[in-house]
C-alpha cells in the first residue's frame, strides 16, 4: 500500500466516525467520548463533562456548558476553541 492510498483510506475511515457515532447515539447507545470537537459533541450528547488537570470543571447539558459556563477554565477553553474555528 502506497502512502497516498493509505492516507486516502485513513481519511475515509476518519470521515465516517461522526456518522457512525451519531447513528449509535440516536439508537440509544450510551457512550463515553473524549474529544475536542465541540460542534459534534453538542450535536450528539445529552451531557457534557469538561475536565482540566484531571478534575471535573463543568458537568451539565451541552447548552448549559457551552453557552453559560460557570468556571473560568471552561470559559477560557471555549473562547480559545471558538477563536481557532474562525
Amino acid at each position: 500500500m502506497t502512502p497516498r492510498v493509505y492516507s486516502e483510506d485513513l481519511q475515509l475511515v476518519i470521515s465516517s466516525i461522526p456518522y457512525t457515532m451519531r447513528t449509535l447515539a440516536e439508537s440509544g447507545m450510551t457512550m463515553l467520548v473524549v474529544t475536542h470537537e465541540m460542534a459534534f459533541l453538542g450535536d450528539v450528547s445529552n451531557r457534557v463533562i469538561f475536565m482540566a488537570d484531571g478534575r471535573i470543571e463543568e458537568d451539565g447539558k451541552p447548552e448549559e456548558v457551552f453557552n453559560h459556563p460557570k468556571k473560568e477554565r471552561t470559559k477560557e477553553f471555549l473562547a480559545r476553541y471558538l477563536s481557532e474555528k474562525k
